[in-house]
């Protein structure tokens, strides 16, 4: 069988704790605008999971099912907001919501991937306009003829 290659643009990063442990690899779509609407989304979904885990008695005989509740669905919406299961490669086992510094582990995450991906897509946003500058250049030509007045 043939087969067709599409060049996906896909840029892939390695995931390294502090300690320059590799917890993975990811990959992030530049050409996916739809990342953008999506990363808002998935940062309300997460607030509200963190405000049920707040209401939620830690002394109750079902306290664990429903951290573990609150954990699927924030791994959830990151699987969503990047179109795949990155959460695995992210957390492995960890709770999105351990906290280090009081800080929890997912808005780490989201602290260190965000401006990677603002940075692609800036990148993405020049090489958009470049491009399209090629083809339009001949409209926007300032050297054209200049009218000639006779005397």
């Amino acid at each position: 069988m043939e087969k067709i290659v599409i060049q996906s643009g896909k840029k892939v990063y390695q995931i390294v704790d502090e300690r320059d442990k590799e917890l993975g690899v990811i990959e992030i779509d530049p050409a996916d605008i739809g990342i953008v609407k999506r990363a808002e989304d998935t940062k309300k979904r997460i607030m509200a999971q963190i405000d049920i885990m707040h209401g939620i008695d830690p002394k109750a005989k079902d306290f664990g099912d429903k951290i573990a509740q609150v954990d699927v669905a924030i791994k959830t919406a990151m699987n969503d907001m990047f179109n795949y299961d990155i959460s695995s490669v992210v957390f492995g086992k960890t709770h999105a919501l351990s906290t280090h510094n009081g800080v929890t582990f997912v808005e780490r995450f989201l602290d260190a991937v965000t401006p990677v991906i603002e940075q692609i897509f800036d990148s993405e946003s020049v090489a958009i306009t470049n491009r399209a500058a090629k083809y339009t250049k001949q409209y926007h030509n300032n050297n054209r003829r200049k009218k000639r007045y006779h005397k």
